[in-house]
């Protein structure tokens, strides 16, 4: 078998999940999930919760007899020498763990090199298993409707939120300048025309970009309050994304099936400049 010790929030439990799927299918093992940490973070984490029952994803969950048995102190302390081993390579490609025997996994693993052999897999596994509510219902009818014109939906993510109010994530991530949207959006509007645009803005703190992020020249829409996965959702059916340094909006943009579309996303993903994020984002994809 193969355990996934999920932790963080909705974009890096998918990360996390897409590693163990395709560990345990190169395997031929079953994946069980262990979602012990929610509710039990260490102080410094944001508090979260299990986020993956929405999709059809195929894993079980780990009991805590299964969990006692092979997260044991030893390997606790080989995963944290690991971690102080390759801790400024966070968001690197290991191909040593895609053959590993090990059973019990701990890790970010935010990098598509580790699953993009069962892509089809991955983009089934994270399709919705309920219908979406009221408000993202009729949003997703507007953006679909806009792909009989010829206006282009762009999605657009701010990220703040624990970035700035939790003191050891923003001691990890950069918070984005207004400057970095506007570069993006200048070399979306380099390719289409700005009145063939409309802009959805994405964020957990609309009141602030509403007062700093102006845009008086595009059509755009500020998104209502969602599940962060129908919102996840909605960003995939977007013709193009604007993305932030989050895991959650790099997925919205990775989902996105569109074959012409145009994803831009920051250089600079992490504060400290010794970690390696070259390979965080596909190849394809524009960064600035």
């Amino acid at each position: 078998m193969v355990i996934i010790r999920l932790k963080g929030g909705l974009g890096n439990q998918m990360f996390q999940y897409a590693f163990g799927k395709a560990l345990s299918m190169k395997r031929k093992e079953p994946l069980f999930l262990d979602t012990s940490i929610f509710g039990n973070e260490p102080k410094i984490d944001t508090p979260r919760s299990y986020a993956l029952d929405v999709y059809n994803i195929n894993a079980k969950i780990a009991d805590q007899a299964t969990i006692a048995k092979y997260n044991t102190k030893g390997m606790v302390l080989l995963r944290k020498i690991k971690r102080r081993l390759f801790r400024l390579n966070d968001y690197s490609f290991h191909p040593s763990l895609t053959k590993s025997k090990s059973t019990y996994f701990e890790g970010y693993w935010n990098n598509q090199k580790y699953f993009e052999s069962i892509s089809s897999e991955i983009r089934h596994d994270f399709t919705l298993k309920n219908k979406l509510t009221e408000p993202a219902e009729k949003k997703y009818h507007e953006i679909i409707n806009l792909k009989t014109t010829k206006t282009k939906s762009v999605s657009l993510h701010i990220r703040r939120g624990d970035y700035i109010s939790n003191p050891y994530a923003f001691e990890q991530h950069c918070i984005l300048s207004i400057d970095y949207y506007k570069d993006a959006l200048n070399f979306l509007t380099s390719k289409i025309s700005k009145d063939n645009l409309k802009i959805y803005i994405f964020s957990d703190d609309m009141n602030w970009v509403k007062k700093n992020l102006i845009l008086t020249e595009f059509d755009v829409e500020y998104m209502p309050q969602m599940h962060d996965y129908e919102e996840m959702y909605l960003m995939s059916l977007c013709d193009h994304n604007i993305i932030a340094n989050s895991s959650f909006s790099w997925w919205g943009a990775w989902l996105n099936k569109n074959a012409e579309k145009i994803v831009i996303a920051p250089k600079k993903w992490v504060k400290n400049p010794y970690i390696n994020t070259n390979d965080v984002c596909p190849p394809s994809w524009i960064r600035i």
